[in-house]
């Protein structure tokens, strides 16, 4: 194998050289005593002038995670984390009765596992 130090200088190397650009944390919000949800919206085709204002208002909150454009059935997606479910509903309740002339309908889905970012390395 290699030593610390001849990976070290490496890895270093390549991130002056921009070939790793960035590095991803994954938390696992479970352990920390959260749960994780995706929220599905489906907007309303016409009702599309209080999206900046909606997208916004996600943006600052600090227990949505990521924001997502979708296609097919639902319009749009974010991610949210809190300590119980009833604060995402009331939340979602709240999102909903603002924006009530754009979202048609809505759905949560809780997240188990981050399968999607796990690769094995050998």
């Amino acid at each position: 194998g290699l030593t610390y130090d001849v990976v070290h200088a490496r890895v270093k190397k390549m991130i002056q050289n921009k070939v790793i650009e960035n590095f991803l944390t994954i938390i696992d919000f479970e352990k920390c005593g959260f749960l994780y949800y995706s929220v599905l919206l489906k907007f309303a085709d016409d009702k599309f002038e209080n999206f900046l204002l909606f997208n916004s208002q996600l943006k600052l909150d600090p227990l949505v995670i990521r924001r997502f454009a979708c296609v097919g059935e639902f319009s749009f997606m974010f991610e949210i984390v809190d300590n119980n479910y009833i604060s995402i509903n009331d939340k979602l309740n709240k999102i909903r009765s603002q924006f009530h002339d754009m979202i048609r309908y809505s759905q949560i889905v809780p997240i188990q596992d981050h399968h999607f970012y796990r690769a094995k390395l050998e």
